[in-house]
């Protein structure tokens, strides 16, 4: 032993006498002092052997030596040999009796017990030992607790196929980013709108100004790469905007103060992006009210309503300049805060600041559900429950917190659900009809995404997303836009300070060389048009198209072969070499590295791979 070095010899009872086992070098440490500790203490579950104490100028350390544990694993009785017998370091003999001349061998004691299977070491025998007394104990106790024990309600299992949902940000490359944006306080708008092509936002420069996007034109905004069009939609600040689902080139624009609503037709942005962006001027004289939301009809072509502060709902199609249709809530509801068309367009349900939430057919005069849960409120959001007759409504009163509030048309009278958030900002509900997933963004930075069964507890938490960057502005896109390969689910897009990124909702599957058909069934496209604007005013109503989702060169999960469990365990041991072995022939390679070409070395272990 030098100062850092340790060499290690077993000894043998026949030639060669000793062999030179791998030695210990510390390069760190100068050791002064070392010394080796009792048998008793090594740690037998991770094959110790012997343990040493160093002493260095700065401390004092341990020293270990192992044996590979595969030696156990492929050989129990090994454990036998390196386990033996040891002293216990306690006298077998007294004072007196050695100076009389009489000599007695040490007491030694054995790791493991005779009667237990050698696989055991004496740790695990240990534990189950004091497992039996637990055991014991809770055999005596149980009268106790079967007398005290109340009847307790039996938990609501139910099997989830979404339980491993999770968000993720997309990449820099992936986003739209080398710009400022234009940040607003949600109110009525969400200051964002989307389809399968385009999506539009705020100017930074102009509040009277719009940015139009190819949502599939992504990167860094520069003078040689502009990713958007800049267009002045209003001489005054816009209230809302909306583009059309069913036929993307369409746009609605709003302005309370001017009371105009413009609409414009996007032409191609291949080539050169909103060269030819036209808008027509849809202009009713009689209207003296605020303009504050403006939403396409979800099936009906060119069908739009606009929705005003004393909370009148008038209907529109878009080659008529006056409205076709008014619907007249009465101003003692309040000021309108949000509205929406369901599924199918046949009904539109509205919430006001007083509390009153409404239900009604916007082609007739009668409403069909009321209700008022008598808070008042300062932002809310309606959310349809896809095809359902539930709606989900998120409202921020003054005081900071935010009510969840869910209501079935069949019992109208009191939510069947409610919950309470403190939160200093408003949540964006969006709801995915395939997957019963309903996602409650927090402007801000947090995404908690529930799963909605039809129990008891009817709203199951699943997972939530914490944003790095702080997003003012969301917006769900169409589902047909998701990378199914990926076992994506959803996509929306965030607006921060200097970017819009997408966050994907996947699904964790392990056969994703499949496409997860219950993950993705039938699915209710709302881009195709199903009924023409004279038969809706007609009173017509017609349901949306069921479009399958699946790529041509995938085969549904529902029909692949049935995993087999055994393959990674026969591979597994197949791939096992044995430890012996393998020492034996890297010492042969060693010896000879420097008397062979490598080439040569080749041949002493066939399964090695080597790298020239």
């Amino acid at each position: 032993m030098d100062e850092k070095l340790i060499s290690v010899f077993h000894l043998q009872n026949s030639f060669p006498f000793t062999i030179q086992l791998p030695n210990f070098n510390d390069f760190f440490q100068h050791q002064i002092g070392l010394t080796l500790l009792p048998k008793k203490i090594v740690n037998i579950s991770q094959f110790e052997i012997v343990r040493f104490l160093q002493l260095s100028q700065e401390k004092v350390s341990s020293i270990s030596f192992q044996i590979p544990s595969k030696n156990f694993l492929f050989d129990p009785n090994k454990k036998k040999e390196y386990y033996s017998k040891f002293s216990n370091n306690k006298p077998s003999i007294s004072k007196e009796d050695w100076l009389k001349g009489l000599n007695k061998d040490p007491n030694f004691i054995e790791f493991f017990n005779e009667n237990e299977n050698l696989t055991k070491n004496v740790y695990q025998i240990k534990r189950e030992e004091d497992l039996q007394k637990i055991q014991d104990k809770q055999k005596e106790n149980i009268p106790k607790i079967k007398e005290s024990k109340k009847k307790q309600p039996k938990l609501n299992q139910y099997q989830s196929k979404v339980k491993h949902t999770f968000l993720t940000r997309s990449s820099q490359m992936q986003s739209f980013f080398g710009f400022e944006t234009l940040k607003k306080e949600i109110n009525q708008s969400n200051h964002l709108t989307s389809n399968s092509e385009y999506f539009v936002t705020h100017d930074s420069n102009q509040e009277g100004n719009l940015r139009i996007f190819n949502i599939n034109k992504f990167g860094e905004n520069s003078e040689n790469n502009k990713i958007f069009s800049t267009i002045n939609a209003h001489d005054f600040s816009i209230t809302d905007f909306n583009l059309s689902k069913t036929n993307p080139s369409l746009l609605l624009t709003s302005s309370s103060q001017s009371q105009e609503i413009k609409l414009w037709k996007i032409s191609s942005l291949s080539e050169n992006p909103f060269s030819n962006v036209n808008s027509e001027m849809i202009y009713d004289p009689k209207n003296q009210e605020n303009i504050v939301l403006i939403k396409f009809h979800p099936l009906a072509q060119d069908v739009f309503a606009s929705g005003y502060l004393n909370h009148n709902i008038k209907l529109w199609d878009v080659s008529e300049s006056f409205p076709k249709l008014q619907f007249d809530a009465g101003e003692d509801k309040g000021d309108l805060l949000d509205f929406e068309f369901n599924c199918n367009g046949s009904l539109i349900s509205t919430i006001s600041k007083n509390g009153i939430i409404q239900i009604f057919d916007p082609r007739s005069s009668e409403i069909s559900q009321n209700t008022n849960y008598n808070e008042k409120r300062e932002v809310a959001r309606i959310c349809w429950l896809g095809n359902s007759d539930q709606i989900l409504i998120t409202n921020m009163s003054k005081i900071n917190r935010t009510r969840i509030l869910l209501f079935d048309l069949r019992k109208f009278e009191i939510p069947i659900k409610k919950g309470v958030f403190q939160v200093i900002t408003m949540i964006l509900p969006f709801f995915d009809q395939a997957t019963n997933l309903i996602f409650l963004a927090e402007i801000g930075s947090v995404i908690r995404y529930y799963e909605i069964v039809s129990d008891s507890e009817f709203l199951h938490f699943i997972s939530e997303y914490q944003s790095p960057i702080q997003f003012y502005s969301i917006n769900q896109l169409p589902k047909t836009i998701c990378d199914f390969k990926e076992v994506e689910i959803d996509r929306f897009l965030t607006v921060s300070n200097d970017s819009i990124e997408f966050i994907k909702a996947h699904v964790f599957r392990t056969r994703k060389e499949y496409f997860q058909d219950d993950l993705f069934p039938l699915f209710p496209s709302n881009q195709i048009s199903t009924l023409n604007s004279q038969d809706y005013f007609k009173g017509l109503n017609s349901n949306p198209v069921l479009i399958s989702l699946k790529p041509d060169d995938m085969i549904p999960l529902s029909q692949a072969p049935e995993k087999v469990e055994n393959e990674m365990i026969e591979k597994k041991e197949e791939e096992e070499i044995n430890d012996d072995f393998v020492l034996k022939k890297w010492s042969e390679v060693i010896s000879l590295y420097e008397e062979e070409p490598k080439e040569n070395l080749k041949n002493i272990i066939e399964d090695f791979e080597w790298d020239d």
